[in-house]
């Protein structure tokens, strides 16, 4: 009989035994006690019950080195391990996994051919050559970026809406079978181009800091936001891009750019390129423009929706001196610090010429002023002072036919002002001096 008992009791006390699992990191095992996994007390290991039944499990920022235990998690959906010091991580037991979050450890390969249910990998900041994804044909949602990558085969992820896998060393990157692509961020690589015609249903491109000289995105009329910034592009194309809202294109060659379609656009940064002309007379939506350091002689700003223009940068473009607005003196008011001095605005910048030699007999005197200035012309309409601050100092108008023309500038501060003339809708800017 105590045979018998003593045999049943090492039996009891062996299933008691293999009802716990092994944690041999420290800092996974604190996380997990901090998390109330596990008991309050640091014994290398945690009762299997508390943890084969979880669904989520956050573990990030814990400085961990090893994850043994994470087998034992069976039930495992949604795992966060990011930020810590993993140098392997072994999820072939993990066969439920969704979403894995392993970003910023130090990871050199991932093996993921036993998590077919995976739709969300975020692996960024690790140091992978390689990527093996072939056998995760539910994904969804895949960052990479800032690894080491010089190849990367998605062909068998057919379902992939995200792709960002910027910042590593790709010198191409096939998404023809990603039909259902709507974000792919690719900057910082080797591209040296870019098929993208059978994702028409994408809607973010960022594609900075390739050697890109063309890009084709006829087939892309979902496209809302573009980022093409650092690269060699002499022309982009964007009549079919009629849903665009948001383009920067800056730090480029582009010498032309016909934005006449994207009636949409709300921002647009296309500064330090050869720009010589540029129209926005049809995007009645743009509330941001930096058009500066280029070499602009015409720029339309007419489009009868100035006011929703709040962030405007036009200057280092010495060869502007019109510029087309719908409202001179609410351009000279807001704006007046957003262009080079010699520009000035005007309703209708093509008329300007005609007008050349009605403001070549103007005279304006004495310059150095004090209290008054005088501008000798008959068939001036209106002059407006502003300080270097772009402050409206004065507006006078002046009586049709006067030859002799006064603005009082008594109780002004010395210094420099801008003086704008106005005449049947053309601008010409002098600079006076107030002594």
């Amino acid at each position: 009989m105590k045979p018998k008992l003593l045999l049943l009791l090492f039996f009891v006390n062996f299933s008691i035994y293999a009802q716990y699992t092994s944690i041999p990191d420290v800092n996974f095992e604190n996380k997990l006690i901090a998390l109330g996994i596990d008991s309050g007390t640091t014994d290398g290991q945690v009762l299997t019950s508390n943890i084969d039944k979880l669904t989520s499990l956050d573990v990030s920022n814990s400085s961990i080195t090893d994850l043994t235990g994470i087998q034992d998690f069976v039930s495992l959906k949604y795992f966060h391990c990011h930020y810590n010091k993993l140098t392997t991580l072994d999820l072939s037991k993990n066969t439920a996994l969704i979403y894995l979050y392993c970003r910023s450890n130090q990871l050199t390969s991932l093996d993921l051919s036993k998590n077919t249910a995976l739709e969300t990998l975020d692996c960024h900041t690790n140091s992978f050559i390689t990527l093996d994804l072939s056998k995760n044909i539910a994904l969804k949602d895949l960052t990479c970026s800032y690894n080491s990558l010089t190849t990367l085969n998605v062909s068998k992820n057919i379902f992939l809406e995200n792709l960002t896998c910027d910042n590593n060393q790709l010198a191409t990157v096939d998404v023809s079978e990603n039909t259902a692509l709507k974000i792919f961020v690719c900057h910082n690589n080797q591209l040296p181009t870019l098929d993208l015609s059978k994702n028409t249903a994408l809607i973010q491109l960022t594609c900075n800091s390739n050697p890109l000289t063309s890009l084709d995105l006829s087939n892309n009329t979902a496209l809302v936001y573009l980022q093409c910034i650092y690269n060699t592009l002499t022309t982009l194309d964007l009549s079919m891009n009629t849903a665009l809202q948001n383009l920067s294109c800056f730090s480029g060659s582009l010498t032309t750019l016909d934005l006449s379609k994207n009636i949409a656009l709300k921002s647009l940064d296309c500064h330090s390129n050869k720009l010589t002309t540029l129209d926005f007379s049809k995007n009645v939506a743009l509330d941001r423009l930096h058009c500066y350091s280029n070499q602009l002689t015409s720029l339309n700003l007419k489009n009868g929706k100035n006011s929703l223009l709040t962030d405007l940068n036009c200057k280092s473009n010495p060869s502007l001196n019109c510029i087309d607005v719908d409202d001179v003196s609410y351009s000279n008011t807001n704006w007046s610090m957003f262009k080079d001095a010699t520009a000035t605005y005007s309703l209708s910048c093509s008329t300007l010429g005609t007008k050349e030699t009605t403001f070549d007999k103007i005279t304006v005197f004495p310059n150095p002023a004090k209290e008054e200035l005088h501008i000798d012309n008959s068939t001036l309409e209106k002059a407006t002072v502003y300080d270097t601050l772009g402050k409206l100092i004065t507006t006078t108008k002046f009586t049709n036919g006067s030859n002799n023309n006064t603005i009082n500038l008594a109780g002004l501060r010395s210094g420099l002002y801008y003086l704008y003339l106005e005449n049947e809708g053309a601008t010409i800017v002098k600079i006076i001096i107030i002594e």
